[in-house]
């Protein structure tokens, strides 16, 4: 999954990682029942804290767009 975030911009990072996932879920780009990135290893790619990209996750959930599995396996 290649998304990206602005550091600089008002947006707050884990609205950005949200919107940026609910875009590339609408183009095609990732399809129903693919596995989004885990929560650590995105959170390393941008160097922010876990918590950011798991309120981003959990937002996505509550909306309906993913799924959580156990063990913390967020879906499509």
């Amino acid at each position: 999954m290649i998304i990206t975030i602005d550091p600089h911009s008002a947006t707050p990072i884990f609205q950005q990682i949200h919107d940026r996932i609910v875009e590339a879920i609408s183009r095609g780009d990732i399809t129903p029942g693919q596995q989004l990135a885990p929560v650590r290893a995105l959170a390393l790619d941008f160097g922010i804290n876990p918590a950011t990209v798991k309120k981003a996750y959990d937002l996505l959930v509550s909306v309906s767009y993913t799924h959580l599995t156990l063990p913390t396996i967020y879906s499509v």
